[in-house]
C-alpha cells in the first residue's frame, strides 16, 4: 500500500528538524512556587542534557531548600 504526502508536508518536516520549534514550558508564579523552587525547575529543562543538574545535585538542592530534610 502506498501513502501519498505531498511535498509541502516534506518540506515543513525537514525545516522544523533542522530548527525545532521553542519547547513549551509551564509558567509557575512566584505566588505558587517560592523562586529557588522555579530556578531549580528552569535548570532542570534545559534544552543542553549535560547543562542539566544530576538526580543527586537535585536531590541535593530540594534537600537544603527543605532545611536538610
Amino acid at each position: 500500500m502506498f501513502c501519498f504526502i505531498n511535498a509541502f508536508v516534506y518540506i515543513e518536516i525537514i525545516a522544523k528538524i533542522k530548527k525545532p520549534p521553542p519547547l513549551l514550558r509551564p509558567s509557575v508564579s512566584k505566588q505558587v512556587a517560592p523562586p529557588e523552587y522555579i530556578n531549580s525547575m528552569k535548570q532542570c529543562w534545559a534544552e543542553q542534557a549535560e547543562t542539566r543538574p544530576s538526580f543527586n545535585d537535585l536531590a541535593q538542592s530540594i534537600k537544603l531548600l527543605n532545611g536538610g530534610k
